[in-house]
């Protein structure tokens, strides 16, 4: 009889331990997934804001090379025709990398200061006279500085 006890002992001890060691390891599993899609959210995250903020780098360009083609060569030849649709290339560029940003989960402070750079810089082009241009390039630069800076801050957050 004791010996069938011992047995009986033995048997429920390894399957408690059994049991026990199953729920440990599926925890460890589900906390490392977990924490693997969110290193993948974040560096998901991190690619779009600096996607996008290449991209509005280059959309200001653009914007720049256009407003200065019309300037130096007028608006009825083919080098003003091609700076045009150079800026509504990088245009189109910049509103894909806002849409990704926003599927990302950045947060709207994040979303919403881009847009503004995004705005600004678009509006680049539509200056009347140097000085004019001048001046909205700047203030396309400091919303740029102001996305770049609340993405920063985002990023050492998460």
């Amino acid at each position: 009889m004791q010996a069938v006890l011992v047995a009986l002992i033995a048997v429920l001890g390894t399957l408690g331990g059994s049991v026990v060691t199953g729920i440990l390891q599926r925890r460890h599993t589900d906390r490392a997934a977990d924490l693997a899609r969110r290193e993948r959210q974040r560096q998901e995250q991190r690619t779009a804001i600096i996607d996008l903020a290449e991209a509005l780098v280059e959309l200001r360009r653009r914007q720049i090379w256009r407003w200065s083609t019309r300037r130096d060569y007028g608006t009825g030849n083919d080098t003003y025709r091609e700076a045009k649709d150079a800026c509504f290339e990088a245009r189109t560029a910049s509103r894909a990398c806002l849409l990704r940003l926003r599927l990302t989960g950045v947060p709207d402070l994040v979303v919403n200061l881009a847009m503004a750079a995004f705005e600004t810089s678009i509006i680049i082009e539509e200056a009347s006279n140097e000085a004019e241009l001048t001046q909205r390039a700047e203030v396309s630069r400091e919303a740029m500085d102001s996305f770049v800076a609340a993405a920063a801050s985002h990023c050492a957050a998460v």
